[in-house]
């Protein structure tokens, strides 16, 4: 979790270690609080900004889910893969 002066409040695109650090936090998070993880499933723009202080740009779209009947492996956009 972010301290107020870590906040990673970004209206354009995120970097990939504010992605990777965001992502550690939510679900950190919701592997601790029942409430935060259904939170979570219905509006994970939410999540990301509670948890880690992360204003998702609108364009974005993150769905959590629970639980599959297969394994779902999603590759994310291609500008989010920064490859060096």
């Amino acid at each position: 979790m972010f301290s107020s002066s870590q906040s990673l409040d970004c209206m354009s695109d995120p970097t990939q270690d504010q992605w990777n650090t965001a992502l550690k936090a939510v679900l950190k998070k919701a592997s601790r609080d029942p409430a935060f993880r259904a939170k979570t499933i219905t509006d994970a723009a939410t999540a990301f900004k509670e948890a880690a202080g992360l204003e998702l740009p609108p364009q974005t779209k993150i769905r959590f889910v629970e639980k599959v009947e297969e394994t779902v492996i999603a590759l994310p956009p291609w500008k989010l893969i920064r490859m060096k």
